[in-house]
C-alpha cells in the first residue's frame, strides 16, 4: 500500500498506573486492557474515513489524528485537508482508569494525474513486461535485465545513450555522442526511426507524451521538441538535461549549469516558455548550512498529482573567499547537496521548503513514490540513498553503500521496491522497502557483458566521482566531479586566493587530454595530474593517496616538484581517466571563413597556434601571459607573484561559458575584447567576427 513508516504498526505510549512497585507482577486487569487500532491505510485528501478501535478491550476510547484533531469513541470519522504521512494514536481508558495506547499510519495523498507525470530517467521500469530498460553509455547499448530472474541482454543502440523515455509503444533513446534520438518499438526494441539532431546538440534527457517528444540539449542551451516530422528549437539557458513533463504536458527543464547571477527553471507549454528564477541561497555558513547558487541540477521528478516538481541539485558557495568576503573557503563551505520544490500550479520556487543535507554534496537522481509521500534522493559521491517524507522532508530511512556512480532510481508500482541504477559499478540493485528501516537486498545484477573501459580507467573513474573514501574528502562534500562534471565544467568562478591563487574559472577537462595541451590550471601549476594530491589534501580535506612519508620526501608536496606518478595506483588511476578525456566537443557552430582569414591576420595563432591544438600551453618554455585582464583579485601562482595566465586551448571553448580565468566575460565577443595589451586593435566588427570563428572550433 506504499506505507511503509519507519515505526511501523508499534505501540507507542505504554503505561501501568496504579502499580506501587514495579517488579510485581501485573494484576489480571493489567493484562487484560489492551488497544488495538487496526492495520496501516491510506486515503485521499478531503475523503471521510472511518477508523476503528472497537477490536480493543472495553473501556472509553479516543483517537488523536496528528492534525491537531481528537474524537472521542473507539470508533471514528475522520477527514484530513491536507497530504501527509500522520500517525493516528488510540487510547483505550479501562474502568479501573488504566490506559493503553496504540497507533496506526495513515497516508493522506493526492489523486495522480493521468497520464502521470514523468522525468528523464537513465533507467526505465517496465513492470508490465518484467524489465529494467538501462542506458549505458560506454557500452552504446541499451541493457535489458529480467525482475524475474535478472538475465541480461545487451541492445546496441548508438554513441553514448544517455536516457531512456516510453510514450505509447514508442521507447526514445537520448544519443549524446552521436547527436540523435533513437525511436525503438517499446515491446521489440527494434529501431524504428533515428532524429539527426544537429552536430553539438549533445542530446541528454528525453520525455514524451503519444504525440511528441521532448529533448534536452546542452550543447545548443536548447529544448528540442519533435512532433511528426517536425523538429522545434526553444532556447533555455544554462544547458538543460533533465526534462519532466507533467499531465498536461508541460515541460520542466532546469538548466543545468547556473551563473553568477542564480538559478532558473523553465516552463514549456503550446502558448509559451516561462521562467522560474530559483532564489540563492543567504545561508549562513555553518557546520550543517552554507550559502550558495542553486546549481547543477542532475535529477527532476513530479509528485504523481503534478503540483510538485522536485529538482536535485547543489549550492555553490561563490560568495566565500579571502579575496571575496575574507573567510577562506573549507571543506563543508564550498558545496552542500540541496533539494528545491518548485509549485507547478504557480510556478514558483517553494523557497521555503528547500532541503540541505548535512555531509552530502551531490544529488544524482530522485524518485517519488506512487502516492506521492516518499521522495527517494540519491547521492553518488557517498553512495548513499535517502527516503523523504514528501512534505516535511525529514529523512525517514537510509541506504548505505548502495554503489557506485548513482545515477538513476525507480519505486514499483505498489511501493514495495527500490531499484537503484550504480552507473560505475555497471549494476542495478533492488531492495525490498516494505520495512525501510532495514530495507532488504533482493539482488544485483549487471550491466554489461563486457566492460568497455580498460581496468585503471575505470576505477579512475569511479574515484573521479567518490566522495565517500576519507583519502578524498571529508565528510563527504566533494569529489572531482563535483567541480567537473562528466569532467567538463561547472560554471562557476572560485576565491581561491587562500591556495595562493584568486579568483578562477572553472577549466572543463573534456578533450585536454590530461596533459596533452600542456600543464593545468590558469596559472599553469601542476604539471602532472596526480598534483591533485594537493587538491584532495588540502581543499577536500582528505587524507590523500600518498602516505605522510611520500608527501614529506624531497620535494613531492609541491605541485612542480618532485614526480608523484608511479607513487600511488590511485593518483595514477585518476591521471589514466582524466588522461581518457581526449575527444574535445563538436561545436554546432560552423566556421566563418572570415572570421578564419582574420584570426591568422591579427596574429592570434602566436598564443593560440592551429598545429598545437590552439594553445602554446605545451611549450617546454610554458609560456604565460597578461593580456590586459589580470586586477587585484587575480590574486598569486602558487603563493608567488602572478606574472600572467597559461593559455587556454580554444577547441571546444564554445560549450566552457563564462570566460576568461576570472569569469569575468559572459560571451566570447567580450572575452576577446578584453585583451589589450600586446594585441593588435580589433574593431567591434573583427571582434564579432572573431568570436564566430572562434565559436565553430
Amino acid at each position: 500500500m506504499d506505507l511503509h513508516l519507519h515505526h511501523g504498526k508499534l505501540t507507542l505510549v505504554l503505561l501501568l498506573l496504579g502499580c506501587a512497585d514495579p517488579a510485581s507482577p501485573p494484576s489480571s486487569e493489567q493484562v487484560s486492557v489492551f488497544a488495538d487500532a487496526g492495520a496501516d491505510f491510506a486515503v485521499p485528501v478531503g475523503e471521510p474515513f472511518t477508523v476503528d478501535g472497537t477490536a480493543s478491550s472495553p473501556g472509553t476510547g479516543a483517537w488523536d489524528f496528528g492534525d491537531g484533531t481528537v474524537v472521542d469513541g473507539a470508533l471514528a470519522i475522520h477527514t484530513y485537508n491536507t497530504p501527509g504521512n500522520y500517525v493516528a494514536v488510540l487510547q483505550i481508558t479501562s474502568e479501573g482508569g488504566l490506559t493503553r495506547t496504540d497507533a496506526v499510519a495513515i497516508t493522506a495523498y493526492l489523486p495522480a494525474s493521468e497520464p502521470r507525470p514523468q522525468a528523464s530517467s537513465s533507467m526505465w521500469l517496465d513492470e508490465d513486461a518484467q524489465r529494467l530498460i538501462v542506458a549505458v553509455p560506454e557500452s552504446n547499448a541499451l541493457a535489458v535485465l529480467s525482475l524475474v530472474d535478472q538475465t541480461r541482454t545487451m541492445v546496441e543502440v548508438c554513441e553514448r545513450p544517455r536516457t531512456v523515455s516510453v510514450a505509447g509503444d514508442a521507447l526514445a533513446v537520448a544519443c549524446e555522442a552521436s547527436d540523435e534520438l533513437r525511436i525503438l518499438d517499446a515491446t521489440s526494441l527494434e529501431t524504428r526511426t533515428t532524429w539527426d539532431l544537429g552536430t553539438g546538440t549533445r542530446p541528454f534527457g528525453v520525455v514524451g507524451d503519444n504525440d511528441s517528444w521532448w529533448v534536452g540539449s546542452p550543447g545548443r542551451d536548447e529544448v528540442l521538441k519533435l512532433s511528426g516530422t517536425t523538429l522545434e528549437r526553444i532556447d533555455v539557458p544554462g544547458g538543460p538535461r533533465h526534462l519532466a513533463i507533467d499531465g498536461a504536458s508541460h515541460i520542466w527543464a532546469p538548466r543545468f549549469r547556473s551563473d553568477r547571477f542564480g538559478g532558473s527553471l523553465s516552463r514549456l507549454t503550446e502558448e509559451s516558455t516561462t521562467t522560474i528564477p530559483l532564489e540563492r541561497d543567504p545561508g549562513p555558513d555553518s557546520d550543517t548550512a552554507s550559502r550558495g547558487i542553486p546549481n547543477l541540477f542532475r535529477a527532476a521528478a513530479l509528485s504523481p498529482d503534478g503540483g510538485t516538481l522536485y529538482l536535485g541539485g547543489l549550492l555553490s558557495n561563490v560568495e566565500r573567499g579571502i579575496y571575496t568576503d575574507g573567510n577562506p573557503l573549507t571543506f563543508e563551505s564550498t558545496v552542500r547537496a540541496q533539494l528545491r520544490m518548485v509549485d507547478t500550479a504557480q510556478p514558483a520556487d517553494r523557497f521555503n521548503d528547500r532541503k540541505s543535507f548535512d555531509d552530502q554534496g551531490d544529488i544524482s537522481a530522485l524518485a517519488v513514490s506512487p502516492l506521492g509521500n516518499w521522495v527517494w534522493v540519491a547521492h553518488q559521491g557517498t553512495q548513499t540513498i535517502h527516503r523523504l517524507d514528501a512534505w516535511s522532508l525529514d529523512i525517514r530511512g537510509s541506504i548505505l553503500a548502495a554503489g557506485h556512480g548513482l545515477d538513476a532510481l525507480q519505486v514499483s508500482a505498489d511501493g514495495e521496491r527500490l531499484y537503484a541504477y550504480a552507473w560505475l559499478d555497471r549494476q542495478v540493485h533492488a531492495w525490498d522497502i516494505q520495512d525501510v528501516g532495514t530495507p532488504r537486498p533482493l539482488w544485483s545484477a549487471s550491466t554489461v557483458n563486457q566492460e568497455p573501459l580498460s581496468p585503471e580507467v575505470l576505477w579512475g573513474k569511479q574515484l573521479f566521482h567518490d566522495a565517500s573514501d576519507p583519502r578524498i574528502a571529508k565528510d563527504g562534500y566533494l569529489a572531482c566531479t563535483t567541480c567537473h562534471p562528466d569532467g567538463r565544467h561547472d560554471g562557476m568562478v572560485w576565491d581561491f586566493t587562500d591556495r595562493g591563487e584568486g579568483l578562477r574559472n572553472t577549466i572543463s577537462l573534456e578533450g585536454h587530454g590530461g596533459l596533452d595541451m600542456g600543464r593545468l590550471h590558469w596559472s599553469g601549476n601542476f604539471d602532472e595530474i596526480q598534483d591533485f594530491e594537493q587538491e584532495l589534501r588540502h581543499g577536500q580535506s582528505g587524507r590523500g593517496f600518498l602516505t605522510d612519508d611520500q608527501w614529506s620526501t624531497g620535494t613531492v608536496s609541491s605541485p612542480l616538484g618532485d614526480p608523484k606518478a608511479g607513487l600511488s595506483p590511485e593518483l595514477d588511476a585518476l591521471a589514466a581517466y582524466v588522461s581518457s578525456l581526449d575527444v574535445p566537443p563538436e561545436s554546432p557552430w560552423g566556421l566563418d571563413p572570415t572570421g578564419e582569414a582574420l584570426f591568422f591576420n591579427k596574429q592570434c595563432t602566436v598564443c593560440h597556434p592551429v598545429d598545437e591544438q590552439y594553445t602554446d600551453s605545451g611549450r617546454p618554455s610554458h609560456p604565460r601571459h597578461d593580456v590586459g585582464t589580470l586586477t587585484d583579485a587575480s590574486g598569486m601562482r602558487l603563493g608567488t607573484l602572478l606574472d600572467g595566465l597559461d593559455t587556454p586551448t580554444l577547441l571546444g571553448v564554445w560549450s566552457t561559458a563564462p570566460y576568461l580565468h576570472d569569469g569575468s566575460a559572459r560571451n566570447l565577443e567580450a572575452a576577446i575584447g578584453a585583451h589589450t595589451i600586446n594585441t593588435p586593435e580589433l574593431t567591434p566588427a573583427e571582434i564579432v567576427s572573431l568570436a564566430t570563428y572562434v565559436r565553430g572550433l
